[in-house]
C-alpha cells in the first residue's frame, strides 16, 4: 500500500471523529496558554504558535461549512495538521521548556493522541520522525543548547510509549479490519451465487427472444399456434425479464463497491420521485407468499422528489420489509407506510404491528454485526440502511413499543435544500472535463469556468 493510500485509509477512519477533535484543538491550544502562562507558569509559552494550531484544527470542526476547493486537499491539511500540531509543537515545547514534567507528560500525551488518530505505524513512524527532527532544528537555532534538562532514560519512556500504543491500537484495528474482510467476503459470496444463475437466465432469455418470430409469417405453409398477441406477450416478458436481471447486477455492483468503499458515492444520485420509488419496491420485493403483499399499505399525500439513487433506497425498503415480515405470523399484523410533508423535509413512516423492539436494543440496531438473534442475520442490514440514508443527506430512526409495533422514521431534505446544493456542488467539483484542440482561449474559458464550479 502507497503512502497516499495510507493517508487516504488513515483519514476515512477518524473522519466521523473530527469534528470533536477540530473542536478539542481548536478552543484547548489558546486556552492551555493561560494555563500554562498564569496557572502554572512554565519557562516558555508561544502564542502565535498556539494560535496556527488552533487555526488548522478549525477546519475539522467546520468542514461540513468548508469550500468545495478545500475537499481537495482535506487529506493533505489532515496529514500537516497533526504532523504539525502534535508531535512537532508538543516536542519543540518540550525543548524549550527544559524537559519540565510537565511537558514531559504533555509530549507522551501527544504521543498517545497522535496514534489514536493516525493508526497507521508506518505513518506515525514517518510523521513523528519528521516533526521531531524539525522541532530539535527550530530548537537548536532558537537557544542553541537543546540539551539543558534532557535524560537519555527520556528515550527508553517515549519508545515505550509509541511501541506499546502502535501495537495495542494495531491489534484493535486488525480486528476491525478482519470484521470488514468477512463483510466483503460475505457479500462477495452472495455476488456470485446470484451471478451464476442470473447469467445463465439471460443467456436463455437471449435465445428465446432470437427464436420467436416479431410477427405471424402470410406463409400458409408455416404454421404457428399462437396469435400475435401471444407473441408480442411473450416478447415483452422476455424483455422484463431481461431488464429485471440488468437491475440485479446493477444492484450487486452498486451495494458492493458501496460496502468496499466504506462510503456510497453520490455519483449515482440524481432526481427520484419517492412515490415511484416505493411503489416500484414494493411491487418487485420478493414475498414468500402472494398474501403477503395484501398486508402492506401505502398512503401518500404529496409526493416529492429526492437526491439520491433509487436501488438504494429500494434496498433500504427490501431490509426493511424482510425485518417487519419475520414476525408476519403474530395477530392482526400489518404494515404501514406512509408518506408526508413536513417544513424542509419528507418523511417516510414504515410501521409494522409486529413483535416489537424492547428499549433497551433500540440504540443498537444501526450498529455493524450487531444482531438481535434473528437467524441468519449478520448484524449489516439496518447499519448500511442508515449509510444509504445520511448520503442522501437525510437520517433515519426508530421507535417502537416491545409486543405492539415498530416504527421507522426516514426524514429525506427537499431538493431545495442548501444541503442538497452542496452534495451536488461537492459532486460537480470531482468531475472532468477532456478537451481535445488547440485552441488556447478555448482552454483559458474551460479552466477559468471550472475553477469557479
Amino acid at each position: 500500500m502507497s503512502i497516499k493510500q495510507r493517508i487516504t485509509s488513515a483519514y476515512r477512519y477518524i473522519e466521523p471523529n473530527l469534528f470533536f477533535i477540530g473542536l478539542f484543538g481548536s478552543i484547548g491550544f489558546p486556552a492551555y496558554y493561560f494555563i500554562w502562562t498564569y496557572l502554572f507558569p512554565q519557562p516558555y509559552e508561544n502564542l502565535p504558535l498556539r494560535l496556527v494550531c488552533a487555526f488548522l484544527f478549525l477546519p475539522f470542526a467546520i468542514k461540513s461549512y468548508m469550500p468545495s476547493l478545500f475537499s481537495r486537499y482535506k487529506e493533505k491539511h489532515f496529514v500537516f495538521s497533526i504532523c504539525f500540531c502534535l508531535p512537532f509543537f508538543f516536542c519543540y515545547m518540550m525543548i524549550r521548556n527544559e524537559w519540565t514534567v510537565e511537558w514531559i507528560m504533555s509530549f507522551m500525551a501527544a504521543i498517545f493522541l497522535s496514534i489514536i488518530i493516525i493508526y497507521d505505524w508506518l505513518l506515525i513512524l514517518i510523521f513523528t520522525t519528521i516533526a521531531a527532527f524539525s522541532a530539535a532544528v527550530l530548537g537548536y537555532m532558537s537557544m542553541s543548547n537543546i540539551g539543558i534538562g534532557f535524560h537519555y532514560s527520556y528515550l527508553v519512556v517515549f519508545s515505550f510509549s509509541y511501541l506499546t500504543g502502535i501495537c495495542f491500537n494495531y491489534r484493535n484495528r486488525i480486528e476491525i479490519e478482519s470484521k470488514q474482510l468477512f463483510s466483503r467476503s460475505f457479500s462477495s459470496g452472495i455476488a456470485h451465487e446470484m451471478r451464476n444463475p442470473l447469467g445463465a437466465l439471460y443467456a436463455s432469455q437471449e435465445v428465446l427472444l432470437e427464436l420467436l418470430p416479431e410477427t405471424l409469417t402470410d406463409d400458409p405453409q408455416q404454421h404457428r399456434l399462437i396469435s400475435n398477441a401471444e407473441i408480442h406477450k411473450l416478447r415483452d416478458i422476455i424483455q422484463d425479464n431481461i431488464s429485471i436481471i440488468n437491475n440485479g447486477h446493477s444492484t450487486i455492483n452498486l451495494l458492493l463497491s458501496s460496502i468496499d468503499s466504506q462510503k456510497i458515492s453520490p455519483h449515482s444520485f440524481h432526481y427520484l420521485s419517492i412515490h415511484d420509488v416505493v411503489n416500484n419496491a414494493l411491487n418487485v420485493y420478493g414475498y414468500q407468499q402472494k398474501s403477503d403483499r395484501a398486508l402492506v399499505f401505502f398512503q401518500i399525500n404529496t409526493d416529492n422528489l429526492f437526491f439520491g439513487n433509487d436501488i438504494l433506497l429500494r434496498y433500504v425498503f427490501f431490509n426493511l420489509l424482510k425485518n417487519s415480515f419475520y414476525y408476519k405470523d403474530k395477530p392482526n399484523f400489518k404494515i404501514i407506510i406512509s408518506v408526508y410533508s413536513k417544513k424542509n423535509e419528507t418523511i417516510i413512516s414504515i410501521k409494522d404491528y409486529g413483535k416489537g423492539i424492547p428499549s433497551s436494543l433500540i440504540k443498537n440496531i444501526f450498529t455493524e454485526y450487531y444482531t438481535s438473534g434473528k437467524k441468519n442475520n449478520t448484524g449489516l442490514g439496518l447499519s448500511f440502511c442508515k449509510k444509504v440514508i445520511n448520503a442522501f443527506a437525510g437520517s433515519i430512526e426508530c421507535y417502537s413499543t416491545e409486543n405492539i409495533s415498530t416504527t421507522f422514521i426516514i426524514r429525506l431534505p427537499m431538493i431545495t435544500s442548501p444541503i442538497i446544493d452542496k452534495i451536488q456542488y461537492d459532486l460537480m467539483s470531482t468531475k472532468k472535463i477532456l478537451f481535445l484542440g488547440n485552441q488556447p482561449q478555448q482552454l483559458i474559458d474551460i479552466n477559468h469556468l471550472a475553477f469557479f464550479l
